[in-house]
């Protein structure tokens, strides 16, 4: 736990400072971290596949911010937006659950690393909007209802990330987690604070994609193999030492 809320300090420091869509972009790359240290008291072993999904992940997500240059972050100056990105997250979230409730474990599984995705995307767009009530107003950023907003999210978020892992293989979950928190994380920033990427042209927009497809793709596939790595461990018995 206290791992956890240091990356949501480092998170809310980073939101700060820049862009939602960069952010999120760069959040792909945790799972490169966890698969690296998947073990961390024994050397890891990154086979040809792995090197390969990391360097298609560094490419992609350079790519797509080189290209997209995400720019603007301005505060939404009435509920709209917010309304907006919270019923897309609503909608999302209660269908992937609905799905959830009424499939095998191995798709309920999926379903719910999807609805934990949608989730966490939204809690980013509100951690940014609690650090700015904080920065302004101090402890009176608690009469503000982001702060609020942002508490019940990481409350949900937690306990449905914590049943998409225990429902099932990690194999589903967390490649769905990979891709959908990024995806959505950048539809919010684009929603909610106006942000802007610079593609104009169509080689720039085919660009973007192409960056934004290949870094979600290495990404899923990584925690496919993170998630893997992880059963196999599992599975194995108890040395002497301990």
């Amino acid at each position: 736990m206290g791992v956890e809320l240091a990356g949501v300090g480092a998170q809310a420091l980073a939101l700060r400072a820049g862009p939602v869509v960069t952010v999120q972009a760069l959040k792909t790359t945790s799972v490169v971290f966890a698969l690296v240290l998947t073990a961390p008291w024994r050397p890891p072993r990154l086979g040809t596949i792995d090197i390969a999904l990391v360097a298609a992940l560094v490419v992609g997500m350079t790519t797509f911010l080189a290209v997209a240059q995400p720019a603007g972050s301005t505060p939404p100056t009435n509920l709209r937006p917010w309304l907006a990105a919270i019923a897309i997250t609503v909608i999302v979230a209660a269908a992937a659950l609905l799905v959830a409730h009424q499939t095998s474990d191995k798709n309920r599984s999926l379903a719910l690393g999807i609805a934990t995705g949608t989730i966490w995307a939204l809690t980013a767009v509100l951690l940014k909007a609690t650090v700015a009530e904080i920065e302004h107003h101090g402890i009176l950023a608690l009469v503000a209802w982001p702060p609020w907003a942002l508490a019940v999210g990481a409350l949900v978020g937690t306990i449905v990330n914590q049943t998409a892992f225990q429902s099932g293989d990690l194999i589903r979950s967390l490649p769905a987690i990979s891709i959908v928190e990024p995806l959505l994380g950048t539809v919010f920033g684009v929603i909610v604070y106006a942000e802007r990427l610079r593609a104009r042209t169509p080689l720039t927009w085919s660009l973007l994609a192409g960056g934004g497809v290949l870094a979600l793709g290495s990404a899923a596939l990584l925690g496919h193999n993170h998630a893997a790595r992880t059963q196999v461990m599992a599975r194995q018995p108890a040395s002497p030492g301990g």
